[in-house]
């Protein structure tokens, strides 16, 4: 039997969705694992037949996990950073900045004004760099779901 047709907890689905199932420890652990591969929070909730607000409320009520989750992904992105510093650490820094707020986000607010011309310069993501992350949330997500 599948995670989400699972019953456990009297966390409520959103109804137009998946009718009257309720998300369990089980539903919410696949959850997090499709998040930790990369997913949007709508499709991972999705694939469960859950909406993503059901998912964020659950998450509220449970915190623990969610702040258990982040906690074990924490070290593999400062590793990604250090080991990808000369190359790609973008990706990892954008993790952290959005995920721990309080000790990577920017907290300055800085205002230019110029005139004359903007240069725009785009560099593509490595796709080692890509593997290598996915690699790592991988090995994170086997840890923080089977542990």
């Amino acid at each position: 039997m599948s995670a989400a047709s699972q019953k456990g907890s009297s966390d409520e689905v959103d109804s137009s969705i998946s009718g009257s199932r309720h998300v369990t420890d089980e539903d919410y652990d696949v959850y997090l694992r499709g998040r930790a591969a990369g997913m949007t929070a709508e499709r991972a909730a999705r694939q469960l037949g859950f909406s993503k607000q059901t998912m964020y409320e659950w998450q509220q009520r449970n915190p623990d996990k969610w702040e258990e989750f982040k906690a074990r992904l924490r070290a593999p992105m400062l590793d990604q950073i250090i080991r990808h510093s000369k190359k790609q650490w973008q990706p990892a820094a954008w993790f952290l900045e959005r995920s721990f707020p309080n000790e990577f986000a920017l907290t300055e607010v800085h205002r230019i004004q110029h005139s004359g011309t903007v240069e725009h310069k785009f560099q593509m993501v490595d796709r080692t760099a890509i593997e290598e992350l996915s690699g790592t949330l991988r090995e994170v997500e086997s840890e923080v779901c089977n542990p």
